[in-house]
């Protein structure tokens, strides 16, 4: 039968209070181990996998999400007790977990192409499976999953999908589209999967809506022969007055919520737009100062320009120089040469002079004085 309004509350808040713990103490689940290896699940969802694996005696189990290895060692030790079943465990990253013959770890994205295949690999031909999605809890991701693994199952075999309470189902309202939200998504493209209620029978379970089934050409019953409940656990059937109080007070506590996510998120948000403005400030200082250092580079290559011109010129003159400097040479020299001239030839006059002085006292003619002036130059002694 479908709860009353006020055991809805009831399960309502305390799977609430079992999620988040007390306000002094810890998360139960977070403290939660199989054979001292922590689990990190409730254990009601446990059991009733160990009740679908004594009912289907699947040949492989798959675990996406392995996080310390408690849950995959006890699947691995069902398996011993059932005496058939393997353990395929995936997670991103490679930890210290306990060994166990009927478990094999693999290391990566449980969405990449070669994980999946590699499960599949492990899958023994007409052989049932069990899987159990608990990795990353974004819509997109665990939408992916349901699409890579529900390809590899047979009718009548299970798909769980884990933590669909995320995202105010009824737990972490501020967590956003997580895997209740990806499972609605899948079961719209995917009818052969069903909702399997029979599996909530304890009422707390972190996995409401969560356990799939794929179904034969007729669907199984709800459960398989198992204790029903409701499609709904939270929805009550009482009378239109309990309901409206039930529903004014999840209303006025989801209001609560928002206000407090609100009050939150609006210092970040203004946070957010004193960044985003400073960002746009430090952009356009960017560009100033690219534009500077661009006419900085243009001003770099006229005076460049000017000063390739300025050193040719420099070298011109330079050359034209060094004529000059050869041409005073030159000149230099010609004036040596014709000062040394003037002297010898103003020497030779003034030996003339002396040796005409000279003849004239000895009382030589004209012809024997200019035939020793014929002699003075041509030996250059009187």
């Amino acid at each position: 039968m479908p709860l009353s309004a006020p055991e809805a509350w009831t399960l309502r808040r305390f799977s609430e209070l079992y999620y988040t713990g007390p306000a002094a103490g810890a998360r139960p689940f977070e403290d939660t181990h199989w054979m001292g290896v922590p689990a990190l699940k409730c254990p009601l969802d446990l059991w009733v996998y160990q009740e679908l694996l004594f009912r289907l005696r699947p040949g492989l189990i798959v675990e996406t999400g392995t996080r310390h290895g408690g849950t995959a060692l006890y699947l691995a030790h069902l398996c011993d007790l059932l005496g058939r079943g393997r353990v395929a465990s995936v997670d991103i990253e490679a930890l210290p977990r306990p060994q166990h013959p009927r478990i094999r770890y693999l290391k990566g994205s449980s969405t990449d192409p070669g994980i999946v295949g590699a499960v599949a690999a492990m899958k023994e031909p007409g052989a049932g499976m069990l899987v159990i999605l608990d990795s990353d809890h974004r819509c997109e991701h665990v939408l992916a999953e349901l699409e890579h693994y529900g390809a590899l199952l047979q009718a009548g075999d299970y798909l769980i999908v884990e933590d669909t309470n995320l995202n105010g189902h009824p737990v972490a309202p501020s967590h956003g589209p997580g895997p209740h939200e990806a499972v609605e998504a899948f079961l719209l493209r995917h009818p052969e999967f069903v909702r399997d209620r029979g599996c909530e029978k304890f009422l707390l379970t972190f996995n409401p809506g969560g356990f799939l089934q794929r179904r034969d050409v007729e669907p199984r019953p709800a459960g398989s022969g198992q204790t029903a409940v409701p499609e709904d656990p939270y929805r009550a059937d009482e009378p239109d007055v309990l309901r409206s109080v039930a529903v004014t007070l999840e209303r006025a506590r989801l209001a609560e919520t928002l206000l407090e996510q609100l009050a939150r998120v609006t210092p970040a948000f203004q946070e957010a737009m004193q960044q985003l403005d400073a960002a746009q400030q430090a952009s356009s200082q960017f560009k100033e100062a690219v534009a500077s250092l661009d006419r900085a580079r243009q001003r770099e290559e006229r005076l460049g320009a000017q000063l390739q011109e300025i050193s040719a010129a420099f070298e011109e003159a330079l050359r034209q120089l060094a004529v000059w400097k050869a041409v005073a040479e030159d000149l230099q020299n010609t004036n040596a040469r014709q000062s040394e001239a003037s002297e010898r030839e103003a020497a030779l006059a003034a030996r003339v002079v002396a040796l005409e002085q000279a003849l004239g006292r000895a009382g030589i003619g004209v012809t024997e004085r200019d035939s020793a002036q014929q002699a003075v130059s041509t030996t250059g002694k009187p």
